[in-house]
């Protein structure tokens, strides 16, 4: 468990500018980037997390839980209660990223993208989800479940946003599969 880390600069638990990051089993909860992004993770090269929790963590920029710059793997897990002043209150993805039976829950930021934003301009697909769900999360101006910023593609594969305030997908019509 890496838990109540605090900091002013980027990834308030684990800073990966470089390099391979291996997260497995591990709850980061209650971590803080207080005045940047990646309340718990910052990665800028290559992640994978295998069945962990990311709970609780804040960002006082993007990515709640989560700023992913470079490609991030997620297989199992939770990213859930996470918070952001700006964007992407759970996962911000300016890279590459998929995710593989994750639950994104109950997070929020204060702009757009309470669960996720993506952000990747150009480019395959940016972000896919596989067998996950985006659920209850909230952006105070768009995109509660998912904000698709760029518009450079997210990809929903067996998968659900629901129940998202004040909408589960934006701009309309660029997720297939999303309900709105």
């Amino acid at each position: 468990m890496v838990d109540w880390n605090g900091v002013d600069a980027a990834g308030g638990a684990i800073f990966n500018a470089s390099g391979t990051l291996t997260v497995q089993d591990s709850v980061l909860s209650h971590n803080a980037a207080d005045n940047a992004v990646g309340g718990a993770v910052v990665n800028g090269d290559k992640a994978t997390c295998t069945d962990g929790e990311l709970s609780d963590n804040f960002a006082g920029r993007d990515g709640g839980a989560v700023q992913n710059e470079g490609v991030l793997a997620v297989v199992g897990g939770l990213v859930v209660d996470d918070r952001a002043v700006l964007g992407g209150g759970g996962i911000d993805d300016e890279g590459s990223a998929t995710l593989t039976r994750v639950k994104v829950k109950a997070d929020s930021a204060g702009g757009v993208g309470g669960g996720i934003r993506d952000r990747k301009e150009s480019g395959p697909t940016a972000l896919t989800l596989h067998h996950g769900t985006v659920a209850d999360d909230t952006a105070a101006v768009d995109g509660g479940g998912v904000f698709n910023d760029a518009g450079a593609g997210v990809a929903l594969d067996d998968s659900r946003v629901v129940n998202d305030r004040p909408d589960d997908c934006v701009p309309l019509n660029t997720v297939p599969g999303c309900a709105d």
